[in-house]
């Protein structure tokens, strides 16, 4: 892959890096109200995805595996500390639609972004992550199928947000701090805790 992801970016504000990433059809400048309130503590980095706002279309198929290895590289190079938000947004899509052939290619490139992470937290030892969802959609379950043939049937019990716990996966430094059950807003509290060590 050529590491060069030839987008439109802005960079102000000093102090730990924080990477802004607008939703699809948005644009950097969605983020004009409130990055100069972050500047006053973080490098406030945000840019346009490829094909939105200055940003050119590109003719080569970038994953967000990709897109999170060329952000890492780029904060990895300030030597500061930082905090990066992925989202995989589309398996919510995909649930949405009750789709589990869109469902499961969306969970495998999330897969490989999961996996970019860890491969950078095993060589960056002071490196946390965290994987969860802010909601489960679709109540989907696998009703019946065939292992040995990778065939399954799946069955949905709604098209919206369900009230289904979500699980919470860490890895890395202070990952203990994310066992049990509790309220996902306590995420933000046990952030800030280790941040704050």
């Amino acid at each position: 892959m050529n590491n060069s992801l030839d987008c439109h970016f802005t960079q102000t504000g000093e102090g730990p890096a924080l990477f802004l990433i607008h939703g699809i059809g948005a644009a950097e400048d969605a983020w004009r109200f409130i990055v100069p309130k972050l500047t006053k503590y973080f490098t406030v980095i945000t840019y346009d995805l490829r094909g939105h706002g200055k940003s050119p279309v590109t003719n080569n198929n970038f994953t967000l595996n990709d897109l999170i290895d060329v952000t890492l590289q780029k904060l990895k190079s300030f030597n500061k500390p930082f905090f990066l938000l992925i989202e995989g947004s589309q398996i919510d899509w995909a649930e949405h639609d009750n789709d589990p052939e869109y469902l499961l290619s969306e969970m495998l490139e999330f897969d490989a972004a999961v996996e970019s992470s860890y491969n950078f937290a095993e060589e960056n030892k002071n490196t946390l992550v965290v994987v969860t969802a802010d909601h489960e959609t679709g109540g989907a379950s696998i009703v019946d199928g065939n292992l040995e043939e990778s065939i399954t049937k799946t069955e949905y019990s709604s098209e919206n947000h369900t009230a289904e716990m979500v699980p919470v996966y860490s890895f890395g430094y202070n990952s203990s701090y994310f066992t049990g059950v509790y309220d996902n807003t306590e995420i933000f509290d046990k952030l800030r805790t280790i941040i704050e060590k």
